[in-house]
């Protein structure tokens, strides 16, 4: 397995916990050590991003559902459709306008 970066993990974290889950299922299905966990888990409860329940569990909370959408949105978008990333190589090798050319609206709208 690769190096995750924290993003990586973070995100797995919380596609996991859309189910309610104890820590050593979330340990292995995430592929962390304890120590790993542990901190994650500190983490994203310091962030609100999850919510440990009184049976133990651990499950994903609304802010970290809103914040798991919006990541998955901004993948999207970057996305080419054979699932590689865009690149800034990438980007200029495409025949795409990323931001369409606005200049002609604020130039007729500031018109002394």
């Amino acid at each position: 397995m690769r190096n995750r970066s924290k993003d990586d993990i973070i995100i797995e974290m919380l596609s996991q916990l859309e189910t309610p889950q104890l820590k050593t299922r979330l340990m292995y299905s995430c592929h962390l050590s304890y120590v790993q966990l542990k901190k994650y888990l500190q983490l994203l409860k310091e962030k609100s991003l999850i919510v440990q329940h009184t049976d133990g569990q651990w499950t994903i909370s609304e802010r970290g559902k809103e914040y798991l959408g919006a990541y998955r949105v901004v993948k999207d978008l970057i996305e080419h459709d054979d699932g590689s990333l865009m690149t800034k190589d990438s980007v200029n090798d495409a025949d795409v306008t990323l931001v369409p050319d606005l200049s002609p609206v604020i130039s007729s709208s500031h018109r002394p």
